[in-house]
């Protein structure tokens, strides 16, 4: 049985979105006080982007979203 180009195609992505998720690992997020992300911010030995989370009691969205 020959097979057409767009059908291999067809027949290659679906074993690249199936096998994807076997090669992907979630990687652990380092919790960091305020003090220990102010210390590592001055450094230039490991520069990275800091994620700040902030959750009030208050806030409409914060109770709609959380």
């Amino acid at each position: 049985m020959k097979l057409s180009a767009p059908h291999s195609i067809k027949i290659i992505l679906l074993f690249i979105m199936v096998s994807l998720p076997l090669t992907i690992q979630a990687q652990e997020v380092k919790w960091l006080s305020w003090e220990e992300a102010a210390k590592l911010a001055e450094t230039d030995k490991n520069p990275k982007k800091i994620f700040v989370d902030v959750y009030t009691d208050w806030c409409g969205w914060c109770k709609k979203n959380g």
